[in-house]
């Protein structure tokens, strides 16, 4: 299963893309923002880093 981290400050479109990309067969996690995000990279390893904004 491909890793996608989705970042962004905004939950109600970060909400939108992980019902989307989960129904499209991918394990998504989200940060809500470069620092959460990076740490989550770090010890995740995502597939693809998507920042929405």
């Amino acid at each position: 299963m491909q890793r996608v981290l989705l970042v962004d400050d905004e939950p109600g479109i970060v909400e939108v893309l992980e019902v989307i990309l989960t129904d499209a067969g991918y394990d998504v996690r989200s940060a809500k923002n470069g620092l959460q995000a990076m740490q989550l990279a770090n010890d995740w390893r995502p597939d693809a880093v998507c920042p929405t904004g």
